[in-house]
């Protein structure tokens, strides 16, 4: 399923994982200093929002084309994922989101830690 999530948040540039939160990326153009004569390159930034919405269909309907699952199976697959997800946060598991970072529990609720880009 990583490698979905993966693929999904590289082309979106958004992600939602229902009752953990939402990651998306933003970019901030490249920056020219004059008086040093150089060129900063753009930098891309990933942030996290925790949240307890609900799930993007988006996503299932990417699952579905990718993996070639039937929505059934796709859905209920996505929903046990997020659900072994929140169980390894709850038991203190860090867990290593492959693209995006780092998710912890810090006890008030999830901290990220993004991937140098």
């Amino acid at each position: 399923m990583n490698q979905y999530l993966a693929k999904y948040f590289a082309l979106y540039k958004k992600l939602i994982l229902p009752g953990i939160g939402s990651f998306s990326t933003a970019t901030q153009p490249a920056q020219l200093e004059f008086v040093e004569k150089t060129l900063h390159a753009p930098i891309h930034t990933i942030t996290f929002q925790q949240d307890e919405s609900a799930g993007d269909t988006n996503f299932i309907s990417f699952l579905i084309k990718e993996s070639g699952l039937d929505p059934y199976e796709a859905a209920n697959r996505f929903e046990q994922f997020v659900t072994q997800l929140k169980e390894k946060l709850q038991s203190g598991i860090a867990l290593q989101l492959p693209g995006l970072g780092v998710l912890t529990n810090n006890g008030n609720g999830y901290a990220f830690t993004a991937e140098n880009l």
